[in-house]
């Protein structure tokens, strides 16, 4: 067995730890970035640096079990990982469902807003083209 490459303690930590602290900042990423024009850009980029993360988190459980690391680091590593890709890939789901309706809503009251602005200068428009017709 080749010596472990860090204590035990680290290896209970690290996992947690870094894929924790992502998707606390993958939280407040996206609630800080909502109000933005480009949000969806954004949620597709931190959503794929997240998901990158924990594959990572896998193939680092996966190469330490090559090389003879506790069984207790490979397991921590690889669920760890697997836990946060299941988490983040729902919740790219359900935020990238959201953003989509947002979108669609958006250019409908856009729409909408149009729509009304320019009617009440046509009708008024119309009613004095044939209030002048009928003089």
């Amino acid at each position: 067995m080749i010596a472990p490459w860090f204590t035990a303690e680290t290896y209970a930590l690290m996992p947690g730890l870094i894929i924790g602290l992502s998707g606390g900042l993958y939280g407040v990423l996206i609630g800080l970035l909502y109000e933005s024009k480009n949000i969806e850009q954004y949620f597709k980029i931190i959503s794929f640096i997240m998901i990158l993360i924990c594959i990572g988190s896998i193939v680092f459980g996966v190469v330490a079990s090559f090389y003879d690391q506790p069984e207790s680091a490979v397991y921590d590593f690889i669920g760890v990982g697997v836990i946060g890709l299941i988490i983040f890939s729902v919740l790219c789901r359900v935020i990238g469902r959201h953003l989509s309706n947002m979108s669609s809503n958006t250019q409908d009251i856009e729409e909408l807003i149009k729509s009304r602005s320019s009617s009440p200068n046509d009708e008024i428009e119309t009613k004095r083209n044939q209030n002048d017709g009928s003089s």
